[in-house]
């Protein structure tokens, strides 16, 4: 062994697998359609380790004890829905999940439905910095993060938290924040287009094939870079 792997790390692995994918089949797990009529607040879980959690936010990056926050402060008429990421099964120790059950006013998501149906629905989303923040921040639904860094901090319905002591303000704010949801999505349209505009047309590029790479996908990004650089410099002026 090396490193602590022996013959049998992939083996346990795929068990644990196995075993949370029972625990997350659908008859353990809650449809969307069955909260329509229920007020909740999202929070996706991250994978771990991941460089856009631990990298991007190396101030706070501990998701149960955010979660265990959260609990705490929400309104009892308002639900706090958790939903797994679908490549991280087998990675967390099942006492990760006894214990976040032990929060009791905790709802698991179906985790093969779409993140994006729940971000939209959802009353709020709760996350440190994950896509699903950046989902809702462009559609308009208020977000209660603890991630310093988000690119989409200046959003009007964005609510940053730096310690456990602005998360009772942050949520409570943001639950009242969903009359404004149209005022949101215009913002949340504007930080769209801000991305587009500074995004890249990587053509047919496959991140899986190595030849799709080639030289006229890297002289199309190298004319970009220049065009931006050149639009910035005119912009200032």
């Amino acid at each position: 062994s090396a490193q602590g792997y022996t013959p049998w790390s992939d083996t346990a692995y795929l068990l644990r697998r196995w075993f949370d994918a029972r625990l997350f089949s659908r008859k353990k797990t809650t449809p969307l359609s069955q909260l329509k009529d229920r007020r909740f607040v999202l929070f996706p879980l991250q994978v771990e380790p991941e460089l856009s959690l631990h990298g991007f936010s190396p101030e706070f990056f501990c998701q149960q004890t955010a979660l265990s926050w959260v609990a705490q402060e929400l309104p009892a008429d308002v639900s706090l829905v958790i939903k797994e990421h679908k490549f991280v099964l087998g990675r967390r120790p099942r006492k990760f999940y006894e214990e976040i059950n032990e929060l009791g006013n905790v709802i698991w998501a179906d985790l093969y439905e779409a993140g994006i149906d729940w971000v939209t629905e959802a009353d709020a989303v709760v996350t440190i910095s994950s896509s699903a923040g950046i989902e809702a921040a462009m559609l308009g639904t208020p977000v209660v993060t603890f991630g310093q860094h988000n690119m989409y901090l200046d959003l009007p319905h964005i609510y940053l938290c730096h310690s456990a002591n602005d998360l009772k303000i942050a949520m409570r704010d943001a639950l009242k924040n969903t009359d404004s949801r149209s005022e949101n999505l215009l913002a949340g349209k504007k930080l769209a287009k801000a991305i587009e505009i500074s995004c890249i047309n990587m053509n047919n590029y496959n991140k899986n094939d190595p030849e799709s790479f080639g030289p006229n996908l890297l002289a199309n990004i190298a004319d970009n870079l220049l065009n931006s650089f050149n639009k910035t410099s005119e912009d200032s002026h």
